[in-house]
């Protein structure tokens, strides 16, 4: 598993290969990609390489892209939008299931939700999902309401909402839910079926040191669980089954340097065990099996600190 990230100070978009034994080498993908806020990585254009997303915001500079891969590790920059005010959040989806994979991003200074339609040969075409979500800060698309359609799930930072949006069936149209208006500092969202009653639920985690999950009866409406009140600083939510019992567990990382994993029983009651507590300015969390040990393991990116770093899971 190698290591892709974005630096906003240095303008970086760099991928850190691993030489199988953890040893990572840095590669810079773009050095010039002014204020990078988010990445991501998936093959755009269905060639079988994995390309690079990005989304960046420095004054005019305001940007998403795409780098594609030729296979060895060469990446050519296209831009798919050049005047995304703000823009802080890029993931890669198949809103329109059609094949091939679309953009979704998210513009906290323009307040926007939108995507960009791949038409097979990665040609784009924005459509506006939300143009007045103050605040816009994470985005996810997936099927909310178990109708077959791709929603949107959205958080915004200031002020705080968390909703979602229903699709009319042919992305036309987006109807949007609130799901929580009492989160302060909403910063990053989470999908996955925290319950085991086959309904995808939501998780939020937001600055003033709350991580919510809320529970999804089927058609999309939603009940809040607190999860944790005190992780002052939360910045980023991750959920995925830690210790391999088969429920879903969460991890978070927040500003204050504390990286924690929440232990779900299968009653959807939560411990709380620390992963790093020296972790400062944690601003993004992600999991994976880093050394194809059969663990997953936790990745963070630190803004203070200035790391890439991953905690190895060494057993159950």
């Amino acid at each position: 598993m190698d290591v892709l990230g974005a630096a906003s100070t240095d303008n970086d978009i760099a991928w850190w290969k691993n030489d199988g034994h953890q040893n990572f080498t840095k590669n810079i993908v773009d050095a010039n990609f002014f204020g990078a806020s988010s990445v991501f990585a998936a093959d755009i254009n269905n060639d079988g390489h994995t390309d690079i997303l990005g989304a960046a915001t420095s004054g005019t500079y305001d940007q998403i892209a795409w780098w594609k891969n030729d296979g060895n590790q060469n990446f050519t920059k296209y831009v798919i939008d050049d005047a995304f005010d703000g823009a802080v959040k890029v993931r890669a989806v198949d809103v329109d299931v059609d094949g091939d994979l679309d953009v979704i991003g998210a513009a906290l200074y323009a307040n926007q939700i939108a995507w960009w339609e791949n038409d097979g040969y990665q040609n784009f075409t924005k459509h506006i999902v939300d143009s007045n979500f103050d605040g816009a800060y994470d985005v996810l698309a997936l099927d909310i309401n178990g109708d077959g359609h791709k929603d949107f799930l959205a958080c915004s930072f200031l002020p705080s909402e968390l909703a979602w949006y229903e699709n009319n069936g042919s992305q036309s149209a987006f109807y949007k839910h609130s799901i929580d208006v009492s989160v302060s500092g909403a910063r990053s969202i989470a999908a996955a079926d925290i319950d085991k009653d086959n309904y995808i639920d939501v998780l939020c985690i937001s600055s003033d040191g709350q991580v919510n999950w809320y529970k999804n009866d089927g058609i999309g409406s939603f009940t809040k669980h607190t999860i944790d009140t005190s992780l002052n600083g939360a910045a980023s939510i991750y959920a995925a089954d830690i210790n391999a019992d088969g429920y879903v567990d969460v991890v978070a990382t927040s500003d204050n340097g504390q990286t924690n994993w929440y232990e779900n029983d299968g009653k959807q009651n939560f411990t709380k065990h620390t992963i790093g507590s020296d972790f400062s300015g944690g601003q993004s969390v992600y999991v994976a099996d880093v050394d194809k040990d059969g663990a997953l393991d936790v990745l963070g990116a630190a803004t203070t600190s200035n790391d890439i770093v991953w905690w190895e899971n060494r057993g159950y």
